[in-house]
């Protein structure tokens, strides 16, 4: 078996309605469906989904710093370092 692609991440989130509007106003992405007021997707290219929010409790606890998962997810916003820098201004 080889991998040709990543076909889409999921992130755990406290709260979908503070969290939606950063991804969709801020960082621009497409939201595509709803599951269950605990789930939005968003495509970035064409796919069904490429990142989708999964709503815990507001009381979930912090993972610890040395705990084993995720560390960071990229999102490419352009073709340069001057691309970063004007998004980032």
């Amino acid at each position: 078996m080889q991998v040709k692609a990543l076909g889409h991440v999921v992130l755990k989130v406290r709260d979908l309605k503070r969290s939606v509007p950063f991804y969709a106003n801020v960082l621009g992405l497409k939201e595509v469906a709803r599951y269950q007021d605990r789930m939005v997707f968003f495509s970035i290219a064409g796919n069904h989904h490429d990142l989708a929010l999964l709503e815990t409790e507001p009381e979930a606890p912090t993972a610890p710093e040395q705990a084993p998962g995720l560390a960071h997810v990229a999102l490419k916003i352009g073709e340069s370092l001057d691309a970063l820098r004007a998004a980032k201004a």
